[in-house]
């Protein structure tokens, strides 16, 4: 008998992971990058991010090896959930055997990667949105590029790596929901393990704010279901977890949008928080939402 078979849920936390520890290696970068701006005094913004995304094109071509590995992945765990010896390749007499008659599933050849739209459209009960097929040729084309040859016009750049993520992530995982899969990762992280949870919500959010800068306004709506243009408020909840941010956490927003709205959903945390109407006693401040604690969500200030 067949031993060991994979199931959707395995291959779908596994591809989860691959997108995080792609996500883990391009967000390190772009913080790194703007934590030393300040310091450069004596260069040009232009010059030292030339300089530094040259020297960053390994770690970003190894993230996008990871992110073509996690749509794999997740493409797996789909028709895993039809049945996984779909997964299988070749025809009878080139299976395995051993003498007691049991064979692991992983001793068996699997199909190609080129193959897995095609049979995930077949056997699906929905095709794939056009979105994945795109981002799935493309990386696959590169990463077959980067893991068996070298190309020196090859560039990758990290918008391209968190685009491909959050969408993959938004097409075959959940829609919207990426960061509280990434506070899952988190949680479960080597280093978490072994240090601190602490960390955690100020990692969040300094991820949060920086997706927020990177992602065009639709690419945000698309992937968070958030109008970045809209006036963004403190959360509450966020700014009581930090523990060592230096900075205010905007990532909520108001639902509804209106002046006589009293309700706020965070971006990061996803939960609805209701505040007051009255207007800021900071004289610099116009800001007109407060929390119950009496905290102006706009300048951070006690009303």
């Amino acid at each position: 008998m067949i031993t060991n078979i994979p199931t959707s849920e395995e291959f779908q936390e596994s591809g989860i992971a691959f997108l995080n520890l792609a996500w883990d290696a391009t967000l390190n970068l772009v913080i790194s990058f703007d934590e030393a701006v300040p310091w450069m005094q004596d260069v040009s913004n232009d010059e030292l991010g030339d300089d530094y995304w040259e020297a960053a094109q390994k770690p970003l071509a190894t993230a996008l090896v990871l992110v073509q590995q996690g749509i794999e992945f997740l493409l797996k765990g789909r028709i895993t959930a039809v049945s996984p010896f779909l997964l299988i390749a070749g025809d009878h007499n080139s299976w395995p055997t051993n003498a007691d008659g049991n064979v692991s599933f992983t001793e068996f050849k699997t199909i190609d990667a080129l193959n897995l739209i095609k049979i995930h459209d077949i056997v699906a009960t929905e095709q794939l949105p056009i979105q994945v097929v795109e981002i799935f040729n493309s990386l696959r084309k590169k990463r077959n590029t980067i893991m068996h040859t070298v190309d020196k016009e090859l560039w990758t750049n990290h918008q391209e790596i968190i685009k491909a993520i959050l969408g993959a992530f938004s097409s075959l995982v959940e829609p919207k929901r990426w960061f509280s899969k990434r506070r899952d990762y988190l949680f479960g992280h080597p280093d978490t393990i072994a240090h601190s949870y602490d960390y955690i919500d100020d990692m969040l959010v300094i991820e949060a704010l920086k997706t927020k800068e990177i992602l065009k306004p639709a690419q945000f709506k698309e992937f968070f279901g958030f109008d970045k243009k809209q006036r963004w408020y403190v959360c509450p909840s966020c700014l009581r977890a930090i523990q060592n941010f230096d900075g205010l956490p905007k990532l909520a927003q108001l639902r509804p949008n209106t002046p006589t709205s009293t309700s706020i959903v965070c971006m990061l945390c996803d939960g609805g928080i209701t505040v007051v109407r009255q207007n800021c006693t900071n004289s610099d401040c116009k800001g007109n939402v407060v929390d119950n604690y009496g905290q102006c969500l706009t300048c951070g200030e006690d009303v």
